[in-house]
């Protein structure tokens, strides 16, 4: 039986399109926690890495699972289970390098690589028929389900830490948080003007995230005035980073300016349907850059993009 693969673009259009449908309803995937059950593949056990933990966010919001776990077509089959009949796929995107040989200059032959980003799909286990009234897939999702090891306490000085470690000059004062590029400095509320200590960090994080584009450091563009389209979306990709940095030190992403950008951010969307992967990329660099000054790498790990890429193609894409 042949199955039709939809293209590439209609799977940005496909994300987009949910991604839309949850925001005008008021959800923003990326304020949904998922550092103590991240989503991960059911049969290798690695959580998804990159920008594919909020991507497969926004798909299990739009269509209502419930677990984050997922599995490829044919490690379902080789499990002996079945892939339920009009099960939708779910899906996520690796970055990697591939190579061809040219003819240089000197008329020699040599490889060439080049950047590629390749779809798969997924199925979320709600999708999936075990033929055991769903026990063999129980016992599987048990070895996953966690609670988070670590105290309030604890994540309070790990997040200290981590922004102290940037050496970023912040000062608090004022009921405004922002970053200006032009004194290259982070001003953020008290302390005690946040509704909790999470919102707190959250909101620290995002505007770390907003300094890591300084021409100094990411250099990306922060000429936008409030309203523009480049402000908006320098504040999505900042709200994207602040989420990636929140899962990485186990707090609740609580950013609450968000509501002042929403109506903006849903035009960007709408008119180009490949925005919010281009955003999160951009957010998982700022986080990626971030990560280096604390240096910590088996704490704080990658989760470029990039990484699972190089990890993907090189094992065999029939162990997604």
């Amino acid at each position: 039986m042949s199955r039709t693969r939809p293209q590439a673009q209609d799977k940005y259009q496909l994300i987009t399109d949910k991604l839309l449908t949850l925001m005008e309803n008021g959800t923003l995937p990326w304020q949904k926690p998922w550092f103590g059950n991240p989503p991960r593949n059911l049969i290798g056990g690695n959580p998804y890495q990159g920008s594919n933990p909020l991507l497969l966010t926004v798909q299990m919001l739009a269509d209502q699972h419930q677990d984050p776990y997922f599995i490829g077509y044919h490690q379902a089959k080789d499990q002996g289970w079945q892939v339920a009949k009009g099960s939708k796929a779910s899906w996520i995107l690796f970055a990697g390098t591939a190579a061809k040989e040219v003819v240089n200059d000197q008329g020699e032959k040599e490889q060439s690589r080049y950047r590629i980003h390749k779809w798969h799909a997924v199925y979320n286990i709600a999708c999936i028929d075990d033929g055991d009234g769903g026990r063999q897939l129980q016992e599987w999702t048990e070895k996953y389900r966690t609670t988070s090891s670590i105290s309030e306490a604890e994540r309070v000085a790990q997040a200290e830490q981590f922004i102290a470690s940037t050496g970023a000059r912040i000062q608090h004062g004022g009921d405004v948080a922002c970053y200006s590029s032009a004194s290259d400095r982070i001003n953020l509320p008290a302390f005690s003007a946040f509704t909790s200590p999470e919102a707190y960090y959250a909101t620290a994080l995002h505007e770390l995230t907003h300094w890591t584009g300084h021409p100094t450091r990411l250099s990306r563009d922060q000429s936008g005035s409030f309203g523009s389209q480049s402000y908006a979306y320098e504040e999505l990709i900042a709200e994207l980073g602040a989420a990636f940095l929140c899962n990485q030190l186990e707090l609740t992403p609580q950013t609450e300016n968000h509501a002042s950008y929403l109506a903006h951010w849903m035009t960007l969307l709408k008119q180009d349907n490949r925005l919010f992967l281009k955003a999160s990329r951009e957010a998982s660099k700022a986080s990626d850059f971030l990560d280096l000054f604390i240096g910590d790498e088996d704490y704080f790990p990658p989760g470029a993009d990039e990484v699972a890429g190089s990890m993907a193609y090189t094992m065999s894409i029939r162990g997604l």
